[in-house]
């Protein structure tokens, strides 16, 4: 009689659970046919939390931005490490979410004496990470030695291999591709030919808040156009505390703040209530919001909301080669001014159909887990 053939396994440490891309690399991992052990940090930024799908070993609390607790939290996590080390022994992949998490993972290898292959994904550039004051040039050190230490790179777009990665890092090879696509499907359901409401255009920001410019370009253009157009906030802000965020939201014409939403499952109906979605980002111009492929880029296109985006970044680049949306250029506020006020029904019509024509595999990530897994686990 055969033997089933034994489960593959794969170690996930991360930075933070309550991250919806964490629970989608859970999700997919999973779902592509593999038994996941996940070591997960909290982060402590107001975000709603998620129940995980696979066994998780929880390490404890961090916080944005404070590089010091984060450091004493590393230390305290090495002790739930070693308390699991025979769990982790088994493991035939390890899988680090940020470069933080790959220090952990290159200490839980040697702890539990373990050969395992080390991935580690980076999906963002953070400001820290450059420049050329000390801190920056530190990070970078350190980021090197674990990319030296890792057979495979994973990052969301192909930006950061051209402008950082592969100039800066010096790694352009053994680099996989896994954009932040929608996954698993929700079940969105076929778009409507009517705008969200019978008054105002309805324009969705979603997800972290993270860019105070936009936020001020929001209420701005919710005066501007006085009726218009709204704007409707689904998540949580990061630049700014929640009191100070309520304080401005109650302050603030045309603009709502709907609250926080669990993805994928409130997708649909988040989205459902928008006729346009904002995928502009000035949290760093010039680096990570040029070069990144963000959540919302691929949820609009799976709703079937058309996107707003800015035309010289990476996210306008895909925007323009998928027909998904309106990017704009340098002029930018005047000219969104400009659109919201003349966009007709047909035009936002003929928009939808455009979005409508997205090929699916460009939306939808269940085929990049598959691909993902058979570098992981062969």
């Amino acid at each position: 009689m055969l033997s089933e053939p034994a489960r593959r396994q794969v170690t996930v440490i991360a930075h933070d659970s309550t991250d919806a891309r964490v629970l989608r690399r859970l999700r997919g991992l999973q779902a592509a046919g593999v038994d996941v052990l996940c070591l997960s940090f909290r982060r402590s930024r107001g975000g709603r939390a998620h129940t995980l799908p696979v066994r998780n070993l929880d390490l404890g609390v961090t916080h944005d931005a404070r590089y010091g607790h984060r450091l004493w939290a590393m230390a305290r996590g090495m002790v739930t490490i070693w308390h699991a080390r025979r769990l982790i022994a088994t493991t035939q992949r390890f899988y680090a979410v940020n470069a933080d998490s790959a220090i952990l993972a290159l200490a839980a290898r040697r702890l539990s004496g373990s050969r395992a292959p080390l991935a580690v994904e980076i999906a963002d550039v953070q400001r820290p990470m450059l420049g050329r004051s000390a801190r920056a040039v530190v990070l970078r050190a350190l980021e090197r030695v674990v990319l030296r230490r890792s057979d495979l790179l994973v990052t969301s777009s192909p930006g950061f291999v051209r402008h950082y990665f592969g100039p800066v890092q010096g790694r352009d090879s053994d680099v996989f591709l896994l954009e932040n696509k929608v996954h698993p499907d929700p079940g969105f359901p076929s778009p409507a030919d009517d705008p969200a409401g019978t008054g105002p255009w309805v324009v969705g920001w979603y997800g972290a808040f993270a860019c105070e410019r936009s936020w001020r370009i929001v209420r701005d253009l919710a005066v501007q156009l006085d009726g218009v157009a709204e704007f409707h906030l689904h998540g949580f802000p990061t630049f700014t505390d929640g009191d100070t965020f309520r304080r401005e939201i109650e302050a603030a014409r045309g603009v709502s703040y709907i609250g926080a939403y669990t993805s994928p499952e409130d997708l649909p109906s988040v989205y459902g209530q928008s006729d346009f979605a904002w995928a502009i980002d000035f949290r760093d111009p010039e680096h990570n919001s040029r070069w990144c492929l963000p959540n919302r880029l691929y949820e609009s296109a799976a709703a079937g909301v058309p996107v707003l985006a800015v035309r010289s970044t990476e996210t306008g680049a895909w925007v323009e080669a998928h027909g998904s949306g309106r990017t704009f250029g340098e002029r930018l506020e005047a000219e969104l001014l400009e659109f919201l006020r003349t966009v007709t029904i047909d035009d936002w019509r003929a928009m939808r159909r455009a979005v409508a024509a997205v090929p699916r595999e460009s939306v939808y990530g269940a085929g990049d887990y598959e691909a993902l897994l058979a570098r992981l686990v062969p």
